[in-house]
């Protein structure tokens, strides 16, 4: 299991990444804090301080604030794209969160950087025939269904 402290041992280096740029080592350290399927970003974000049996290789005093904001940033990130979605319930409203069917799938199969790069493409540049079909392949990696979809439907529109 990963810490965040020994992943990005300098806090300056956490701190001048962009969040879609932390939000997969998040989603990784989301994945190693789940407690019956739900996590609490508490467990991540608590762990500025290092690891719990040795706080002594924690993030500096002067640090640990910018971290957590970085951190924080990251989380929203993942939660803005559905990759971490609220628990239901008296859980979900006290902050916990598990990781959705495509987070995990991303996750697992180590494919963030298509996600978050097709996560970014605007939909507006899509022409609005095929803009609803299309994107939501896009956005979950599916190029090729992508592609046949666009096709697809400027065939029906030719015919």
């Amino acid at each position: 299991m990963a810490h965040l402290t020994e992943m990005f041992p300098d806090a300056d280096l956490l701190t001048q990444l962009t969040p879609e740029d932390l939000a997969p080592a998040v989603l990784s350290l989301a994945r190693d804090a789940l407690q019956n399927g739900i996590v609490h970003p508490h467990a991540i974000f608590q762990q500025v301080n290092g690891p719990s049996h040795d706080h002594s290789k924690g993030y500096p005093q002067g640090k640990k604030q910018a971290a957590e904001n970085a951190l924080n940033g990251a989380w929203n990130w993942l939660q803005r794209n559905g990759l971490v979605i609220p628990q239901a319930g008296i859980n979900g409203s006290n902050g916990w969160h598990q990781i959705s069917p495509q987070g995990e799938k991303i996750a697992a199969e180590g494919n963030f950087e298509s996600f978050k790069q097709a996560a970014t493409f605007p939909k507006a540049l899509l022409h609005p025939a095929i803009a609803d079909r299309v994107w939501l392949c896009l956005a979950r990696g599916e190029y090729d269904t992508a592609v046949f979809e666009a096709l697809r439907t400027i065939e029906i529109r030719v015919r």
